[in-house]
């Protein structure tokens, strides 16, 4: 008997030079969803996934990480789409994206680690063990950043909390440690993320359309101004070399830092704001509005919505 599911990590606020733990949420991953509507159908027809949940929650809590309730989610979700259905109805329903329920759960939980854990129960004679595999994962970039294989001791019952602790016992120092070194360097060389630029039908510039923009002593095209922006508020500079067309601009790998000057946690979108604040501004003023596009990528339309 086999079951895939995934963890969610996230940080709500974090400060540099703190020590810290991540807060988490375990949520199913597709491949056991297959058989499922949705994840209040798997809590509801599947008894064993709400134990499974519970004991990798206990295990994060003896490490000291603090866990949100998946269920708990699901009704935030449930409350925040009546309320958005509501106002849809009347404004721009036609333009209304459908996204889906782990999107959702994504958006909400602004997840920092998202762990895809693989366990498997196995019989040897009269004895159950559970194979487990655990990968970390960037879920701004998807990138691997740890993982790890155990095989729980035999014994003689069909508990899966029971058979699922003692796979959870071995090699784990290590792979906490490679987590522990992934947050070191996203403090130092800071998250990657990646923007894109759009210009609307309703927009009244271009891109390549002339600006004077005092604060950077600059009297150059929209495009290079935004640039700037860019080079000024990521951490190190760091960023990939952008593809500017007169209505579009994307630039990628774009290192954010971890946090705002209130040491408030920072995201693309959260980041972006504060490009679409200034084109706001004199001297541009121009309509301009960020969307998501998932957590690692935001996108800075400009022009009326």
């Amino acid at each position: 008997m086999k079951f895939i599911y995934s963890i969610i990590l996230f940080f709500p606020f974090l400060v540099q030079s703190q020590a810290f733990k991540p807060t988490g949420m375990v949520i199913p991953a597709d491949i056991y969803m297959q058989n499922y509507d949705g994840y209040a159908d798997a809590f509801l027809k599947d008894r064993d996934l709400r134990n499974v949940i519970a004991q990798i929650n206990d295990y994060f809590a003896a490490q000291n990480y603090q866990l949100e309730s998946l269920e708990q989610s699901l009704k935030s979700i449930e409350n925040d789409d009546l309320r958005n259905q509501a106002r849809n109805m009347s404004n721009r329903s036609g333009s209304e994206v459908q996204e889906s329920a782990m999107s959702k759960i994504m958006r909400l939980v602004a997840p920092d680690i998202r762990f895809e854990l693989d366990y498997e129960i196995r019989q040897d004679g009269f004895s159950n063990y559970v194979v487990l595999n655990l990968s970390a994962l960037d879920p701004y970039t998807n990138k691997q950043i740890a993982s790890v294989s155990n095989t729980g001791a035999p014994a003689a019952t069909n508990n899966i909390s029971l058979l699922l602790q003692s796979a959870l016992k071995d090699n784990m120092s290590n792979f906490e440690s490679k987590l522990n070194d992934h947050f070191a360097n996203l403090f130092e060389n800071g998250r990657e993320i990646s923007l894109e630029v759009l210009i609307n039908d309703g927009s009244p510039v271009y891109l390549d359309d002339m600006f004077n923009y005092s604060p950077y002593n600059m009297d150059d095209e929209l495009s290079y101004i935004i640039e700037e922006w860019v080079n000024q508020n990521t951490l190190n500079s760091s960023y990939g070399s952008p593809r500017i067309s007169y209505d579009q601009m994307v630039v990628t790998q774009v290192k954010i830092p971890m946090t705002n000057d209130r040491g408030r946690a920072l995201n693309a979108r959260s980041w972006l704001n504060g490009l679409s604040r200034i084109l706001r501004g004199e001297p541009f003023n121009l309509p301009c509005y960020v969307e998501d596009g998932g957590l690692g990528k935001a996108f800075l339309i400009i022009g009326d919505r």
